[in-house]
Formats: structure tokens, C-alpha cells, sequence
């Protein structure tokens, strides 16, 4: 949601609850306009855009919070979330299970490289210490978004 609230209506209709309304009104803009990560405006200025009372926009704020719409940053301000991958998966490669997310897999190297087996390595995979081995790091993505970094 960009800093300026214009496209955004004003407009509660006057039936039932205010922050139900707020509610509704700012999760159809989130859909339709901001990008994941983007930083929502301010209670204070959401008070001012609609006219109403700080309380009923914290209390819209706070529902799209617990739906999983928008995130709060302590210190930071409120964003809007990233979709959640969904964790309950079968015994699948990173591949087809992001295929059947929809979701285009990649990855990047990040490092590879032969180094000696350090004590805590050594004992792990029950070799010798000072052992070459290799470390191997790559970033996971899904739809060119970052998902985990493996070693």
C-alpha cells in the first residue's frame, strides 16, 4: 500500500460494525494493490484517511493481523505478510513439491568448497578430524523468492 492513501475509499456505509467495514475495505485494496512486504500507513494516518476512531482501525488492523494479511514489525510498523507455505507435505523433492504449490523452484549456489572436517563435523559424520570434505551451500527459491539455505 503506497504511503499516499489515494485509491483507497473512504467510503463505510454506515451498516454494521466500523471495523468490520475498515476491515474489509482495506483487505480488498491489499489484494488488488500492495505487493507482499509492503509497509501499510499508519494508524494515525488510517484515523485521519477515514475518519473514525484510532480504535476501530486498530481493531481492523489487529483481525488482518490474526488472519495472516498483515504482519507487525516491533519497532518497525505493519506490512503486509507473505503467503505461508504451506509445511505438511509429503516425502517429495523441493522440486515437485513447489510444482504442486503452483510455485516455479530454483536455487542458487552460494558456496562450494573442499575444507578440512572441523571437530564438530568430524564427529557428525564420524570421520577424522582435519578429513577433506566438502560444503556444499545452496538458497532454495519459489517464484524467485528466498525459502532456506541448506549445508
Amino acid at each position: 500500500m503506497p504511503k499516499q492513501l489515494s485509491g483507497l475509499s473512504t467510503a463505510l456505509d454506515g451498516k454494521g460494525a466500523k471495523h468490520v467495514q475498515l476491515r474489509e475495505l482495506l483487505r480488498e485494496y491489499i489484494l488488488q494493490h500492495a505487493e507482499p512486504g509492503t509497509a501499510i500507513p499508519s494508524e494515525r494516518k488510517l484515523t485521519e484517511h477515514f475518519g473514525v476512531a484510532r480504535m476501530t482501525v486498530r481493531h481492523a488492523i489487529d483481525a488482518l493481523v490474526a488472519e495472516e494479511v498483515l504482519e507487525r514489525i516491533v519497532g518497525l510498523g505493519t506490512f503486509v505478510a507473505h503467503t505461508k507455505v504451506d509445511l505438511q507435505m509429503k516425502l517429495t523433492s523441493y522440486s515437485e513439491e513447489m510444482h504442486r504449490r503452483g510455485m516455479v523452484p530454483d536455487a542458487r549456489v552460494l558456496s562450494f568448497e573442499q575444507m578440512a572436517a572441523t571437530p564438530l563435523i568430524a564427529r557428525e559424520l564420524k570421520i577424522e578430524q582435519g578429513t577433506p570434505v566438502v560444503r556444499f551451500r545452496r538458497q532454495l527459491l519459489a517464484d524467485r523468492e528466498p525459502m532456506s539455505v541448506d549445508e
